[in-house]
C-alpha cells in the first residue's frame, strides 16, 4: 500500500475524532490539514500549503453558533456553504470535484451509535471519508 493512499483511513479517522475526548477538536481542526500537507510536501507539491486553509475552514464550524449559521440562518444552506468553502484549497490545487463532493457530503444527516465511550457518526464517517479521497486524489 502507498503512503498517499494511506492519507484516506488518516483522514477519515482524525475527522471522526474532532469533537470526541480530551483532544476536543484539535484532530479535526489540525489534524486533517497537516497529514493532507505532510503527504502532499513528500511528494513535492509545494502548492499543496492551500490545505493551511483548512485549519481556518475547520475550525469555523457548520453548527447552530457558527457565523455562517448566522448568515445562511437554514441548516442546510450553512451545510452547502460550508462544504463549497471546504473546496476552496482542493480548487486552488486544480481538483474541481470537492465543489461537488463537499457540499452534499456535509449535507448528509445520518445516525450512528457507540463505541465504548466513543460515537461513530455515519454523517461524520461520509464527510471525511469524502475528504480523504479528494486528498489522495491530489497527493497521489
Amino acid at each position: 500500500m502507498s503512503l498517499e493512499l494511506l492519507i484516506i483511513p488518516v483522514v477519515t479517522i482524525l475527522g471522526m475524532m474532532g469533537g470526541q475526548g480530551m483532544l476536543g477538536k484539535t484532530p479535526r481542526r489540525y489534524g486533517v490539514p497537516m497529514a493532507s500537507l505532510l503527504v502532499a510536501i513528500k511528494k513535492k507539491k509545494y502548492k499543496s500549503l492551500f490545505f493551511v486553509i483548512w485549519m481556518v475552514l475547520l475550525s469555523m464550524g457548520y453548527g447552530i453558533d457558527s457565523k455562517l449559521a448566522k448568515v445562511f440562518k437554514k441548516d442546510w444552506i450553512v451545510r452547502i456553504a460550508y462544504g463549497l468553502l471546504l473546496s476552496v484549497p482542493l480548487i486552488a490545487l486544480g481538483s474541481w470535484y470537492g465543489i461537488v463532493a463537499l457540499p452534499l457530503a456535509f449535507s448528509i444527516r445520518a445516525g450512528g451509535f457507540k463505541i465504548w465511550k466513543y460515537d461513530w457518526l455515519w454523517e461524520d464517517f461520509i464527510r471525511y471519508l469524502t475528504l480523504g479521497v479528494l486528498v489522495w486524489l491530489i497527493v497521489r
